[in-house]
């Protein structure tokens, strides 16, 4: 059922609000457009309430807001990082508490970032068709087949849920996986609220000194700037690659702009005033990288971190979870350069897994 009527809105919201779980999804576009366009929400509780808002038609996001921030409700959704990003743009709340399948089905050997279409397969033994995923969800009227589509989605997921909620449970990792939904939740909230320095968005800038880092984050802040002037993809104003090389080789002048190889001509000629401006900009203003490396040798830190990825390995597979919700390289690269410091690798349930092994093999640790 789609809901378009304020009044309809409330009325189907409420009998959620009053059990202790329901999943959720969006469905949204995101080719064209400097940031994601919500089209639908999907909600499915126990008892067959399934329904879908239309956001486009109810403007006043109030009763999903109150679900939303219902403390008695998990609720659960899959791979919700985009997820919690349209809901915050259109009612300005994230999900909490939180259960996300993706986080689960790591935790249960199903892989690192499991696919939702994979995910209703191991869980429920069911192939998904994926034949309405990239529709336009912002076109009204939507289709019957889209409705379906839809509704079809969120009933498996919140029956994916009750199936790695057993799983959980048997092998005692139910902590783990809310404890790692409520850290994504801190994570998306401290970008909200405090939002990382543009360039730290951009790979690739492992070797970058602090001036070349000043000019990427010149750069990337004006690339930013300009393409939410005209709502389009930051990538279609210059690539990461571009403002990469901009930023290493820093022209000086037109004529070392135009010798750049990853930038055209009719992008060196459009932007070639903003571009140099940024460059000069960026090279008075350095940036201090915010991981610097250990004293000693770069060789001895990567055999560090060789060593404690090869451990984390081993354990990973003993316990039978991917390792990258274990621990990813960059996170233990950031430990083993800072060891001192305050990491989620050594708190939390990681710290038993894991905790006890990188404080006795990186220096400094104890």
């Amino acid at each position: 059922m789609l809901i378009q009527d304020q009044q309809d809105f409330a009325e189907r919201i409420r009998p959620v609000m009053d059990l202790p779980v329901c999943a959720i999804d969006t469905e949204f576009v995101w080719r064209k457009t400097y940031a994601p366009r919500i089209g639908l929400i999907q909600i499915a509780a126990p008892g067959n309430l399934t329904f879908a808002i239309d956001p486009l038609a109810v403007t006043d996001p109030t009763p999903l807001v109150e679900l939303l921030t219902n403390q008695g409700c998990l609720k659960v959704f899959h791979a919700c990082s985009q997820d919690l990003e349209v809901l915050y743009q259109y009612c300005g709340q994230v999900p909490d508490p939180l259960f996300d399948t993706q986080i689960a089905g790591a935790m249960l050997d199903m892989g690192y970032q499991i696919g939702y279409a994979e995910l209703v397969n191991r869980c429920l033994d069911i192939n998904i068709s994926k034949s309405q995923q990239f529709t336009d969800w912002c076109r009204r009227p939507l289709t019957a087949a889209q409705l379906e589509y839809a509704a079809k989605e969120v009933s498996l997921l919140l029956r994916c849920y009750d199936d790695l909620l057993n799983r959980l449970q048997q092998r005692d990792r139910l902590s783990w996986a809310l404890e790692d939904a409520a850290a994504l939740l801190t994570s998306f909230r401290r970008q909200v609220h405090d939002p990382p320095p543009a360039w730290q968005r951009i790979r690739g800038t492992g070797r970058f000194n602090d001036r070349q880092l000043g000019i990427l984050n010149c750069l990337a802040e004006w690339r930013n700037a300009h393409a939410e002037s005209i709502d389009k993809p930051p990538r279609w104003i210059l690539d990461d690659k571009t403002l990469l090389e901009l930023a290493r080789r820093q022209p000086g002048n037109s004529n070392e702009l135009r010798q750049l190889t990853s930038i055209d001509a009719k992008a060196c000629q459009r932007w070639s005033k903003k571009l140099l401006n940024c460059v000069a900009h960026g090279r008075d203003n350095p940036v201090q990288p915010t991981a610097k490396r250990r004293q000693g040798s770069m060789r001895a830190e990567k055999q560090l971190v060789r060593d404690a990825l090869d451990r984390t390995n081993e354990i990973a597979n003993e316990l039978g979870v991917a390792t990258e919700i274990v621990a990813t390289k960059e996170a233990i690269t950031s430990f083993v350069r800072h060891p001192a410091g305050d990491s989620h690798l050594t708190s939390g349930w990681r710290s038993t897994v894991i905790g006890e092994m990188l404080r006795g093999l990186v220096p400094s640790a104890s």
